[in-house]
C-alpha cells in the first residue's frame, strides 16, 4: 500500500525477478511469475521460474553474498530518492524519527544507514526496536528490547 517511488529496499526485492546471467538488465515483477510447486517431502522446487528473455534459470533481485550478476539499478534509483530525501530535509532543518525494527548484528546495513543518518541531523531519533540486538548509543537514540509488534504497539499507547 506504500507508494514504490517512496520505498527504498537496501538489498534489492523479492518481490522482482532478474536472470541469473544475466541475459540483460532487464527486472520484471515476481507477480507475473505462477506460484513455484515445492515437493515438501524433498523440499525440491518442481517448476523453476524462467527468464522472460532467454529462459535461462529466473532468480529473485535481492543482493546475495559474493553476488557479481545482481541487477541493481532498480535499488540504486530507489537509494538516491532516498538520499535526495534526507538532504531535503537536512536543508529545511526537519525533524526526523528513524524506526528500525528487528535490524540485526550479522549483516548491519540498515543499522548503519539509522545510525549515519541520527549523528549527522541534529534534528533525528533513532529507535532501535530489537528483543536480542537493541543497543545503542544513547546519544543516538533510544533502544526497546522488544518484538515489533509488541515495541509499536507500546510507542501507540504513548
Amino acid at each position: 500500500g506504500f507508494d514504490p517511488e517512496k520505498i527504498a529496499e537496501i538489498h534489492g526485492s523479492i518481490h522482482h525477478l532478474q536472470c541469473h546471467i544475466p541475459c540483460c538488465k532487464d527486472i520484471w515483477s515476481a507477480r507475473e511469475t505462477p506460484d513455484i510447486p515445492i515437493d515438501m517431502e524433498r523440499f525440491e522446487a518442481l517448476k523453476i521460474p524462467k527468464c522472460i528473455h532467454c529462459d535461462a534459470v529466473a532468480r529473485p533481485n535481492i543482493l546475495m553474498f559474493g553476488d557479481y550478476s545482481w541487477v541493481s539499478y532498480r535499488s540504486d534509483d530507489q537509494e538516491r530518492r532516498f538520499t535526495k530525501w534526507i538532504e531535503d530535509i537536512k536543508e529545511k532543518n526537519k525533524k526526523l524519527a528513524i524506526i528500525e525494527i528487528g535490524a540485526g548484528v550479522a549483516i548491519p546495513s540498515i543499522r548503519h544507514a539509522g545510525e549515519a543518518i541520527a549523528s549527522s541531523l541534529a534534528t533525528a531519533a533513532l529507535i532501535r526496536i530489537n528483543p536480542r540486538d537493541s543497543e545503542i548509543d544513547p546519544n543516538l537514540g533510544v533502544s526497546l528490547p522488544l518484538g515489533g509488534l509488541e515495541a509499536l504497539e507500546r510507542i501507540v499507547e504513548l
